[in-house]
């Protein structure tokens, strides 16, 4: 089994894979049951002491869209969770990414339609995609299918490791350190 480094062989390996915070189009952010004092931002803002978080009078389950500024390769998707999290079953239980924009998608075929990953979520670990059918991303779905067994479900960060398809500045570019 791949180990927390492993990251899958890509072409051109020599290149930086890196956290595409950077390069999500804020504007694109959209959460489906999200609890208005826990917005979807929280999850992607890169503060420790804020999270996403399911509204409790409904149920465990979010169905995010997130787009991206430009187009991106993605290899493992990284969720955090906040402290105390794991422990009270609010940890996201699984996840399923579905790629490209589609507003038709819902939480009834979210449950049922095939993802093109599903993923068991493992808090703080690097969990490696399928790297040829993360190419050329610029739109995704994050379908939370529900906590561990809490009455919510709270997420600190959803990080997408990666490299943008194309050249960057080196500058503006933030590769994984250690």
């Amino acid at each position: 089994m791949a180990g927390k480094e492993a990251m899958p062989p890509a072409a051109g390996s020599a290149t930086c894979h890196g956290n595409l915070t950077s390069f999500i189009e804020k504007e694109s952010l959209e959460c489906l049951n999200e609890d208005g004092t826990h917005p979807v931002g929280n999850a992607f803002d890169g503060q420790p002491h804020t999270w996403l978080q399911s509204d409790p009078d409904t149920d465990t389950q979010l169905l995010l869209s997130v787009g991206f500024r430009l187009p991106v390769k993605i290899s493992a998707l990284k969720i955090t969770v906040p402290p105390g999290a794991e422990e009270n079953m609010e940890a996201p239980l699984s996840i399923k990414l579905f790629l490209g924009k589609d507003d038709s998608l819902d939480f009834g075929e979210a449950e049922s339609r095939v993802a093109t990953q599903e993923f068991e979520v493992k808090p703080g670990e690097e969990m490696p995609v399928r790297f040829v059918k993360f190419q050329n991303v610029q739109m995704m779905r994050v379908f939370v299918t529900g906590s561990t067994g809490g009455d919510v479900t709270k997420i600190s960060s959803i990080q997408f490791i990666g490299q943008p398809e194309q050249a960057i500045d080196m500058k503006e570019w933030k590769p994984i350190k250690g």
